[in-house]
Order: structure tokens, then C-alpha cells, then sequence
């Protein structure tokens, strides 16, 4: 068990420092989707509700409402800004996705290094690490996604079952 969670506290670090490197450049998202949604969440804050307006230029992001609203949320139970801190707190969540991966490796190949082996892929993989990194709606699918599949692995319990249906109907409202 010890070892377990030395390999597994080594690749979140790792995981994390590889994803808050585009902090030392600027606290702001470094993708220009990360500002529209921001503005979304802002607004979603702001007014209380979430809406699509057609004219504006952020309708395509307004119609996939998982992470603005999430997001929002968020923001708003830890008094953060949605603009200057989404950057600085979505590297800690999306840096868990090589704790999902640790997990299946081991499931599926029986041995830690199986599961150290992927873990430390998804920590550093190029776009992976990109889509991990950035303020993006498909930053918190690709935590979902792995977690339904891992609770799915668990389906005999009813409770990780009805886990796993839900992260997947919520999926569709994370990316296109």
C-alpha cells in the first residue's frame, strides 16, 4: 500500500508541475477559449441563470454548459475569480487523471508498473498534457471519462453503477 501511494503521490506531482507551467508566463488562460468561458461562468454568476444568446460570439461555447457552470460554482463557493484564478485551479483538478490512470494500468495489467507506465503517459503526453493544461470544456470530459469507465470496471456495486450513468449523461454538456 505504502508503495502505492508513493508512485501515485509522484505522478500528481509530476502531473501537476507539467500543468501549471503556463503559470510562469501569465495567471491568465493561456487558450483563447479559456476567456470566452470565463466570461460565460462571469456571467453565469453574475445574473444567476444560464442562457444562449444567438447573437453573441460565444453562442457555441453558451450550448455546452457542463464546465461554465461548474466552473461558476465554483468560483463562487470559493470566492474566486473566474477570469484570474480558472487557470491556477484546473491543473489540480485535471492532474487527477493520472491517478484514473494508475488505477486502470494495474487493473488491467496486474503489476504497478503497468499502472505507473500509464500514469506517467497521461502526465506527460503532449496533447494530452495540452488538453489538461488549458481553460477548455474537454479539460474536465477527459476526467469524466476516465473515472465512468473506471466505475464501470466496479458495475457488481450498485452505487458506482448509478456513479458511472450519471458522469456519463453529464458527459454530452462537457464537449461537443
Amino acid at each position: 500500500m505504502r508503495t502505492d501511494g508513493a508512485i501515485v503521490a509522484a505522478l500528481l506531482c509530476l502531473a501537476l508541475g507539467a500543468r501549471l507551467v503556463p503559470l510562469t508566463f501569465s495567471p491568465l488562460p493561456f487558450s483563447i477559449d479559456g476567456f470566452a468561458l470565463a466570461r460565460i461562468s462571469s456571467n453565469i454568476a453574475a445574473g444567476g441563470t444560464w442562457r444562449i444568446d444567438p447573437a453573441d460570439t460565444n453562442s457555441y461555447n453558451q450550448k455546452l454548459p457542463g464546465f461554465s457552470l461548474l466552473w461558476s460554482a465554483a468560483s463562487q463557493v470559493g470566492g474566486l475569480s473566474p477570469l484570474v484564478h480558472v487557470q491556477l485551479i484546473l491543473p489540480f483538478l485535471t492532474c487527477t487523471t493520472v491517478l484514473v490512470a494508475y488505477l486502470l494500468g494495474v487493473k488491467a495489467t496486474g503489476r504497478r508498473l503497468g499502472g505507473f507506465v500509464a500514469g506517467l503517459f497521461l502526465a506527460l503526453f503532449g496533447s494530452f498534457l495540452l488538453l489538461t493544461s488549458a481553460t477548455a470544456k474537454e479539460s474536465i470530459g477527459l476526467l469524466v471519462f476516465p473515472v465512468a469507465v473506471l466505475l464501470f470496471r466496479e458495475r457488481e456495486d450498485a452505487r458506482k453503477r448509478a456513479l458511472a450513468v450519471v458522469l456519463l449523461l453529464f458527459l454530452p454538456f462537457l464537449h461537443s
